[in-house]
């Protein structure tokens, strides 16, 4: 219900923001230092290995190794040695192993309490993490070289199939502190099921603990048992934070080290898909019946395409390669990048390049192209979500069982032919023949499914029997949902319609000698009326929220990011970005956060004619 009042008490845009935010900011925080999280030491190999049928970027635990010259306390004993886990926890040991480790990373409170007996536990951000094999540095890494601490650090991981990445790492010191670093990775899909922090083990404490904030200087008093969880957004990137024993048996945490940031968290309203467009088949029998035979149309338009259902093997004849055609050894889950004749035009521009995708995904210019991991399960949202763009024919196909892939140049027409190329499983003979035209003179794309395999024997484990088909321009987009091609085309595809989007620059940087002009920019706003002025208010506190869904006051799907209107500023102007220049006084303490968010008047888009963009974390500091 907060943004609901936005307009009724938005100020005027003569506002002295210095003597008004120097009045609305609440102070806290410590002397910080730069760069916090540094990836040393060397990789333990045991990790982020093969574990059975899992991947190479997935589960892992070191063996038992010692610390060097010393034995770390927590909860009343000592521990001689150190388990490293995959999934972003330490654990400590007596050199037999580790006793009630969690599965795929702590994902709740009894997982970081522990059974009884079992060992204590430290991480700087635990979950279901995996590696992220597009980066070529991805890694776990151990430093013992300085005296009296070891520093173990993880290395472009991500939540399980999340495309977000990020590093992290935990040191040990003799004294019995932790600290935890992180680096200004992309954390916005951390979850409530992540956490951050240190456990003696053993059942240790009520199971009715509540999380805390560690940039607050949290106590966990005679409770050897500190973590938080609740993240509203992730609060911790780019900064360091120590915990030390209190001296009751419990820690203590402090911000150690900061760097001033910028972070957007949440999501405005509204996106709505209309780039995209395809059929989702869970069934591969019905994909047979609807697609053999007939052909799929893209004709372009200005901004997009008009897709066509034409029924019929003769709406579009299939052109057999030639001697001629070159053959694309994609493999199994393999890509092949082939260099065009001649330059396609698609109404985003032209390409030069096509990178044709094993499991029948055509994508606009060279590899590699997403999806990165599990290429062979068809799924709208990663089709729609991947930054090349692409013709989509996408299914478990097997190039190494049987069929080959071609491609050729003929009379203008360049024709990529997924030629009696199998599917899964194994020992089934089940090939099926399609063939892409993109002809380059009008820019028409024709999808012409010979005949596409009936087989639902893939019904089991991760082998999908699905055939996502249809087309997404370049860059992600948004999800328009599935469309049925024999009773829903023609079909126009125009340019998506973005949610509000709020960002800002530069850093916000604050000393004792100087403050920062930070510009905050509202994108997508959409005008008051079609062809009018943008009417609108930023919002700016030091209290984030819950998300709260508007729907009280006609605004369902929108949401507020902010706990309170301590300040709101009001902006107009013509159809565009709208920016508003705020300038930050000197004198702020580092790690002071200020939340923002913005709203806009839009006559139509909903009962209360307003629309609200993502929240605005950013954190105050001196570099």
């Amino acid at each position: 219900m907060a943004l609901a009042v936005l307009f009724l008490n938005a100020h005027s845009c003569s506002v002295n923001y210095p003597t008004l935010l120097a009045t609305l900011i609440v102070f806290f925080g410590s002397a910080l230092r730069s760069q916090c999280s540094q990836p040393t030491g060397q990789s333990i190999v045991p990790l982020m290995a093969p574990t059975g049928s899992l991947p190479v970027d997935d589960e892992g635990r070191s063996v038992d190794l010692a610390f060097l010259g010393f034995a770390f306390p927590i909860g009343g004993a000592s521990y001689s040695h150190f388990v490293v886990e995959s999934n972003g926890e330490v654990y400590l040991t007596d050199g037999t192993g580790v006793v009630d480790p969690a599965t795929f990373g702590v994902s709740n409170l009894a997982e970081l309490r522990g059974a009884p007996s079992s060992s204590p536990r430290v991480m700087a951000l635990s979950g279901d993490l995996q590696a992220a094999p597009w980066h070529n540095n991805w890694d776990v890494l151990v430093d013992d070289t300085v005296a009296g601490q070891v520093k173990v650090t993880w290395v472009a991981v991500r939540y399980f199939a999340s495309t977000k990445t990020y590093g992290m790492s935990v040191t040990l010191f003799s004294t019995g502190s932790v600290q935890f670093d992180y680096e200004h990775g992309d954390f916005q899909h951390v979850l409530f099921a992540q956490f951050a922090g240190i456990s003696a083990g053993n059942a240790v404490g009520t199971g009715l603990e509540a999380a805390s904030d560690l940039n607050a200087n949290a106590d966990s008093g005679a409770l050897a048992l500190l973590f938080e969880n609740s993240w509203l957004p992730f609060d911790l990137c780019d900064q360091s934070i120590v915990l030390t024993p209190n001296g009751s048996g419990g820690y203590v945490a402090a911000v150690a080290c900061g760097l001033s940031r910028h972070e957007g968290y949440g999501a405005g309203c509204y996106d709505i898909g209309f780039e995209s467009v395809y059929h989702h088949f869970t069934d591969a029998a019905v994909a047979s019946a609807t697609l053999s035979g007939n052909t799929l149309a893209l004709a372009p338009t200005t901004n997009g395409h008009v897709a066509l259902w034409l029924v019929g093997a003769s709406s579009m004849p299939f052109v057999p390669p030639t001697a001629a055609a070159t053959q694309l050894p994609v493999g199994n889950d393999g890509e092949v990048t082939h260099v065009l004749a001649a330059p396609f035009p698609l109404p985003s521009g032209p390409i030069d390049k096509l990178t044709v995708q094993g499991n029948g995904i055509l994508a606009f210019g060279p590899g590699p192209v997403e999806p990165w991991q599990q290429n062979y399960l068809p799924q709208p949202a990663r089709m729609v979500a991947g930054s090349h763009g692409g013709v989509y024919c996408w299914h478990a196909y097997n190039e190494d069982e049987g069929g080959d892939v071609w491609v050729e140049y003929v009379a203008g027409v360049t024709c990529v032919t997924f030629l009696d190329v199998e599917n899964f499983p194994l020992g089934v003979a089940n090939p099926s023949t399609f063939q892409v035209q993109f002809e380059h003179a009008t820019g028409m794309i024709f999808i012409v499914f010979v005949h596409i395999d009936s087989d639902n024997s893939l019904v089991w484990g991760n082998w999908p029997q699905d055939h996502v088909i249809g087309f997404t321009p370049p860059g992600g987009s948004v999800d328009p949902g599935a469309v049925d091609f024999t009773t829903q085309l023609p079909w126009v595809t125009t340019p998506d319609v973005r949610a509000l989007q709020l960002s800002a620059s530069p850093d916000p940087v604050s000393t004792t000698t100087a403050g920062t002009t930070v510009v905050y920019t509202i994108d997508h706003a959409l005008p008051l009326a079609p062809g009018g002025a943008v009417f609108g208010v930023l919002a700016l506190t030091t209290l984030s929220s819950q998300p709260v869904d508007l729907v009280a006051i006609g605004a369902a799907g929108c949401f507020a990011h902010v706990g309170s209107l301590a300040v709101t500023l009001d902006y107009a102007g013509p159809s565009g970005p709208q920016t508003i220049a705020v300038a930050l006084p000197r004198g702020i303490p580092p790690g002071t956060r200020l939340f923002a968010q913005a709203a806009v008047l839009a006559i139509g888009a909903n009962a209360s004619g307003m629309i609200t963009s993502n929240g605005l974390d950013s954190t105050i500091s001196t570099n």
